[in-house]
């Protein structure tokens, strides 16, 4: 009692102005919300689980993961051990967005091996099954050091999707939008893996498996099916997918065939997947002013599952969060921000373009480029102005809040 009252006292009193608001109006501090953690009523919990949810999805709040990131880790595998089936979904969002907050390091392998057993766990009961699926996911994606620690979760997960002999396993079929998260967190996972390194023993006959889901009568599932054929193909070890089985022009399986020619089949389905160049159609989207363009059907998995998880914060993270930045190869501009909350670029270049001939230009070269009224210098003062206009308005946003904090 002593010990949790200790506790709870030192969250309330560091980084009291670490404060989000509420959806249900009013402001908490992110310290009040995890002393709440360790209240016995589970509707309280579940209430301080959802603004931590929203907290660290319009904010990173990366202080504070890193100082209580054990605290707020055991909370969460206690709710997961021992929580209501809503209490579980909430714990385990937490903690993947805990892990992309603190991004890679001996913290996020800890969060990876502590939460691998409840969370499995948690999995053979059935409990909310998406957000389990989701977390265990993230976690892996953050905190595995290697293939082994991936693979470990991918066999979790595939055992989820594709039942074995084992009695601990539900063998009852999954809803669409279960099965669905549950092949995208595979694929996701698959994504950081080289294909040289995935196990010969794992994954034989997922090919067949994926192929028999494009005729669900679910069009989500049906999708995940086709992105996991995709990366599938993109490893270059179909061998090991498909070792097991042979899939013939009349698209049955035959179980026993691994000659090579057995693989020509999967040979059309690589055509089929991929374009006649053998690359995923590049996608190219605008993130916060700035293209991320993305050629590999790894990274676009990768960019829909974290858009997916991180929902609203999904352009916030991608702006500040240094681990997306990595996985992205993406490299925001810096901003400055002015006192109405419009931001601004540090930089801004201007281009004129016109056409003269060779001769033209040696005629007029002096009125072009020295000219007080030459394109360039009407240009050059044009950019001159506006970058003093912006520097003042700046200066004048910061003069104002200063104002607003002294007279506070």
């Amino acid at each position: 009692m002593g010990k949790h009252a200790r506790q709870r006292r030192s969250a309330v009193d560091d980084y009291a102005d670490d404060d989000i608001v509420s959806s249900c109006g009013g402001t908490k501090s992110m310290n009040y919300l995890l002393e709440q953690l360790f209240e016995k009523r589970g509707s309280t919990r579940e209430s301080a689980l959802s603004s931590i949810i929203e907290g660290f999805t319009v904010n990173l709040h990366h202080q504070f993961a890193e100082k209580y990131f054990a605290t707020l880790m055991h909370r969460c595998l206690n709710s997961i051990k021992r929580g209501s089936p809503k209490e579980i979904c909430l714990a385990s969002h937490v903690m993947g967005l805990l892990a992309i907050t603190i991004g890679c390091g001996d913290n996020a392998h800890e969060l990876f091996e502590e939460s691998l057993p409840p969370l499995s766990q948690a999995l053979k009961h059935g409990a909310e099954a998406t957000k389990i699926l989701d977390c265990l996911a993230i976690v892996t994606f953050v905190g595995g050091h290697n293939s082994e620690d991936i693979e470990r979760s991918m066999q979790i997960i595939w055992q989820f999707i594709h039942p074995g002999l084992g009695s601990n396993v539900a063998m009852s079929k999954h809803s669409a939008d279960v099965l669905c998260a549950a092949i995208s967190a595979w694929s996701f996972l698959l994504t950081m893996v080289d294909g040289w390194k995935l196990s010969y023993k794992y994954w034989k006959g997922a090919i067949s498996h994926f192929l028999d889901e494009l005729e669900d009568n679910e069009e989500s599932v049906r999708v995940a099916a086709g992105a996991a054929l995709g990366l599938i193909v993109e490893t270059g070890c179909l061998e090991k997918f498909s070792s097991a089985a042979k899939v013939s022009t009349d698209k049955s399986i035959h179980e026993g065939n691994t000659s090579p020619s057995g693989y020509s089949s999967i040979q059309e389905l690589r055509d089929r997947i991929l374009k006649q160049d053998g690359y995923c159609p590049e996608i190219s989207m605008k993130i916060g002013g700035q293209r991320l363009t993305l050629s590999t059907w790894s990274q676009s998995m990768q960019l829909n599952f974290l858009k997916r998880f991180l929902g609203g914060g999904f352009v916030k993270h991608m702006l500040e969060n240094n681990l997306l930045h990595d996985v992205f190869e993406f490299t925001p501009t810096r901003k400055h921000q002015l006192g109405n909350g419009q931001f601004i670029s540090d930089r801004e270049e201007v281009r004129v373009q016109f056409y003269l001939s060779e001769v033209r230009k040696q005629d007029c070269s002096q009125r072009i480029f020295k000219s007080p009224n030459s394109f360039l210098n009407k240009a050059r003062t044009k950019l001159l102005n506006k970058q003093r206009m912006l520097s003042q308005g700046r200066d004048l946003g910061h003069y104002m809040v200063d104002n607003g904090s002294e007279a506070a």
